[in-house]
């Protein structure tokens, strides 16, 4: 059996429900699930990328095709990972986190490790996520109030 899959690169920690839609036991149907964990069933046949959310084709997976070059411009999700701290956390401690995350994140082997999961690094100071956060509200609170979806 074979299953198709679109990825979003840069979530982790999704191995389990990766396996279970690779297990012949499960009828075949469209997944969403991160390319760290595709890649494995790709490459033993389990499963075929149809393409990705990304804007971009990523060195890790230059052959998987970001929708919108399919010709769905409007199908662009980036998926990012992010450190926040409490409110109100003292600007010398942020900035000592943010050294630290950005020198762990320079190391030659975290940065293969991520690449090879099919993610971008990208670091800086704490503004640099703040952009990310507003433009990810700017894009996502209207369709959140059109929809009237709210938390459970």
């Amino acid at each position: 059996m074979k299953l198709i899959a679109l990825f979003m690169s840069s979530i982790t920690g999704i191995a389990v429900s990766s396996a279970h839609a690779a297990d012949n036991n499960y009828p075949t149907k469209p997944i969403i699930v991160p390319y760290g964990n595709a890649q494995l069933y790709q490459k033993t046949g389990a499963l075929t990328i149809l393409g990705s959310f990304e804007d971009e084709r990523m060195a890790a997976a230059s052959d998987v095709i970001p929708l919108r070059e399919l010709g769905y411009p409007g199908v662009v999700v980036p998926v990012w990972t992010g450190f926040f701290a409490p409110h109100g956390t003292p600007a010398p401690i942020i900035e000592k986190l943010n050294y630290e995350i950005n020198a762990i994140l320079k190391l030659p082997d975290v940065r293969e490790k991520l690449a090879n999961n099919g993610q971008t690094i990208v670091s800086g100071d704490p503004d640099v996520l703040a952009k990310v956060v507003k433009q990810d509200l700017d894009r996502y609170a209207p369709i959140v109030r059109a929809a009237n979806i709210t938390a459970e």
